[in-house]
């Protein structure tokens, strides 16, 4: 599969009150956010306990979209007190999932494909302003920092800018995102 940022795709389908989401391609907030949004309307409605994560499509998940699945997890273990699942069989995901310390909040399992539908719905890109961007992805990282002490420790300037961009600018569309 390529690695082009256009070739990102962010899917779900529901059966059997368990919630399949399937990321692949280059996996990047930038190219699509929407996902975010899903994931607050998923753990907001406190009755999906059963969440699988499949990743083994993906060629690159940016930390955006990695602090999403942080609050996916943190959600479902707040609502339900269990781990959702989430799959990975590229070594490269793997490591990074692993070193982001999502294994911790995620069940990480093999070829757990018995239950997932054939059909998957794609979930909609969501247009954002500038600041609509930085406050998500400064939520996104914030998640992660809250996973390790070498979380904090990766993510503290990017955490401390665009927390100062966010305050000095909110009422500015014209947020410098890096």
């Amino acid at each position: 599969m390529s690695s082009d940022i256009s070739d990102c795709r962010i899917q779900y389908a529901v059966s059997e009150n368990v919630v399949f989401l399937k990321l692949a391609g280059h996996v990047s907030y930038m190219a699509h956010s929407g996902f975010d949004f899903f994931v607050d309307r998923l753990v907001s409605q406190h009755k999906i306990c059963d969440v699988l994560v499949d990743l083994d499509d993906v060629t690159y998940i940016d930390s955006t979209n990695l602090g999403i699945l942080a609050m996916l997890a943190g959600g479902i273990m707040k609502n339900c007190g269990v781990k959702p699942k989430l799959m990975s069989s590229n070594p490269d995901i793997t490591g990074n999932i692993e070193i982001m310390g999502l294994d911790r909040v995620y069940h990480c399992v093999k070829d757990d494909y018995s239950h997932i539908p054939e059909v998957l719905i794609d979930i909609p890109h969501v247009d954002m302003d500038h600041l609509g961007q930085a406050k998500q992805i400064l939520s996104a990282h914030k998640e992660l920092m809250n996973l390790s002490e070498k979380n904090r420790e990766v993510f503290r300037n990017v955490v401390d800018f665009l927390e100062k961009d966010v305050n000095e600018n909110s009422g500015d569309d014209q947020l410098s995102l890096f």
